[in-house]
Formats: C-alpha cells, sequence, structure tokens
C-alpha cells in the first residue's frame, strides 16, 4: 500500500490534536473538556489506523483504541512505552468515566501527542 492513500488520516488526526490544543490554551474555566476528548481520541485512532495501513495491517473490527494499540505493538516495539491506562474513556463499553476535568482530557490529549510523534518523527519507515 502506497502511504500518500492514507495520508488523509494522518492530516486529520494532526488537525484534530491542534484543535484540543487549541482547546487547552484557553483559561482552564472556559475549556470545553468534551471537545478535547472526542478531537484527542479521534487523533489517537486516526494516527494508528494510519499506521498500521501503512504497515499493510488492516484494523481489526470492531475498531478500538485498545485494538489499535494491540495492533501497533505488535507491529513496532516503540509502542510497548505508551501508557493508555490515563484513557477511561467514557465512549467505551462499561465504562463509568466521564470526560469533565481538565487534567482527564489533557492527558488524553498528551497520549494522543506521544503516539502521533512515533508515528511522525524521522527513522519511522512507512
Amino acid at each position: 500500500m502506497q502511504t500518500q492513500d492514507f495520508d488523509f488520516l494522518l492530516n486529520e488526526a494532526t488537525q484534530l490534536l491542534e484543535m484540543a490544543d487549541n482547546e487547552l490554551s484557553r483559561p482552564h474555566e472556559d475549556v470545553t473538556t468534551i471537545s478535547v476528548c472526542q478531537n484527542s481520541r479521534q487523533s489517537l485512532i486516526n494516527a494508528m489506523t494510519y499506521f498500521l495501513f501503512t504497515k499493510d495491517i488492516r484494523p481489526y473490527e470492531p475498531v478500538s483504541i485498545e485494538s489499535l494499540m494491540l495492533q501497533c505493538k505488535a507491529a513496532d516495539s516503540r509502542f510497548n512505552d505508551v501508557d493508555l491506562s490515563v484513557i477511561e474513556c467514557a465512549h467505551e463499553e462499561n465504562s463509568q468515566s466521564v470526560c469533565y476535568s481538565v487534567s482527564k482530557v489533557n492527558s488524553c490529549y498528551e497520549t494522543a501527542k506521544v503516539i502521533l510523534g512515533l508515528i511522525t518523527e524521522p527513522g519511522n519507515s512507512n
């Protein structure tokens, strides 16, 4: 597979992370946490999906952050250093977590930033 076929996923992941960053740069009391949560989460999904497609790996269905991470770890050991435990996503089945805390959504944002960095850093052979 050619990476340019999937560049839209990487571009969207980057844009979503930028939107989350812009939201987090607002005063604490003005941050719309659900926006940061959703943008960070979708950025994670798009970035990992992009990475897998560039490695000719089709993501498992149903797609989840956890299943994508398992596949990314199997394809590249650098993903073993990423801690997903900070993401107790309210969107996942059986979750009691809600994205109201700025510190909580900041952790999700930081995790998405780390993953995007792994995928885009020089030396990552696509």
